[in-house]
């Protein structure tokens, strides 16, 4: 099995690649960053799949923000402009609105006034792989040639508010999360100048934003290796998905890796929520140029610090950009937090736009 994070920036870009029970290869998209991800460097990659003679199997776009849903719409752009062959088999997303708008035809002007979560919508409906259900962690599980996919987040709840938010068809799709609707838009600082014993998570709030909590989360095994996409999400919701399927602090999820929520957004990741999880790989895809902040110190900290959590097993946390904010993310501290939280920082190869091009496992 490869994992590919690849470099978007601030947001979630990743294939799967494996061979399953078949003999055969399988891709599995998990989001598309934004929508230049696709000119800049999918496009690439979709052309040499389709050299290959393969296809993406299963895309899955979690929710309608631009850093997830982008690479898609550029994806979508260039086979109705007949640029892209549509390799795609299997599309999972949960559109906000069910009232979609009309099917179109590739025209510019026409499809720039129509916002890019009703873009995807209009377009799998009018070639007939608009899914006909949706998904959220009441779901069954999915299988696809040895792997299987269980959906911890969103519940039914959420979907049903964002339905309501969205019935009127004159209401926008959100497409950027406004600064104030999060704990990690609070501040425009970042906190990489704050020591990790100083941070107090004691007056810690969740994330509030209602496109976030709509985040498909993915618990993906194949051959006994497991991998959590945790997306934007809400950390309740996952947090109560594992306790409904057994698991707790004493009964931990192994996993051979997780995609940190919402780029380490402290709002997103709960100290609960990495005491029910066994792990010591975590995957940050963002930069350190952003304009929110992110990823939080803090957030990395409490990872490192969740109740429960073995020190005698190097963490090693993987990083989708590697330049120098997020190498100096802990200058603060100097070399021995490393040693005394027993953990590391992995980046990229300067200028690479994959953080994993290997097999990881």
């Amino acid at each position: 099995m490869k994992v590919k994070v690849y470099n978007v920036g601030c947001g979630d870009c990743i294939r799967i690649e494996y061979v399953g029970a078949s003999g055969k290869s399988r891709n599995l998209m998990v989001d598309g960053g934004f929508e230049r991800s696709y000119r800049d460097i999918l496009s690439s990659e979709f052309r040499q799949l389709q050299q290959e003679g393969m296809q993406v199997d299963l895309w899955a776009i979690s929710h309608i923000h631009d850093d997830h849903i982008g690479g898609a719409i550029g994806y979508l752009g260039a086979v109705m402009a007949g640029r892209q062959k549509d390799i795609v088999s299997t599309w999972w997303y949960n559109p906000p609105r069910t009232n979609f708008e009309p099917a179109y035809s590739y025209q510019p002007s026409q499809a720039k006034s129509i916002a890019q979560g009703g873009k995807l919508s209009s377009y799998l409906q009018s070639i007939g792989k608009h899914p006909l259900d949706s998904f959220h962690n009441a779901s069954e599980q999915y299988a696809l040639d040895g792997l299987t996919v269980d959906i911890l987040s969103p519940d039914i709840t959420t979907l049903s508010e964002l339905a309501e938010k969205y019935s009127d068809a004159k209401i926008s799709l959100e497409r950027i999360e406004e600064d104030e609707t999060n704990q990690a838009k609070s501040s425009k600082m970042r906190d990489y100048h704050v020591p990790s014993a100083a941070f107090d998570f004691s007056k810690w709030k969740q994330d509030t934003n209602l496109e976030n909590a709509g985040s498909i989360v993915m618990l993906v095994t194949l051959n006994g290796r497991t991998l959590l996409f945790l997306a934007d999400a809400h950390p309740s919701v996952v947090v109560y998905s594992l306790s409904s399927r057994g698991f707790s602090r004493q009964n931990k999820l192994s996993c051979d890796l997780v995609k940190v929520s919402h780029h380490g957004s402290l709002a997103n990741n709960s100290s609960d929520l990495y005491s029910m999880i066994n792990c010591c790989r975590f995957v940050l895809t963002c930069d350190g140029t952003n304009r929110y902040g992110l990823p939080q110190k803090a957030c990395i900290v409490r990872i490192l610090t969740a109740p429960g959590r073995n020190y005698l097993r190097k963490y090693f946390f993987y990083f989708s950009s590697g330049d120098i904010p997020l190498k100096s993310m802990f200058d603060a501290d100097g070399e021995k937090i490393f040693d005394e939280l027993n953990f590391e920082l992995v980046f990229p190869h300067q200028g690479a736009h994959l953080l994993f091009d290997t097999d990881l496992f």
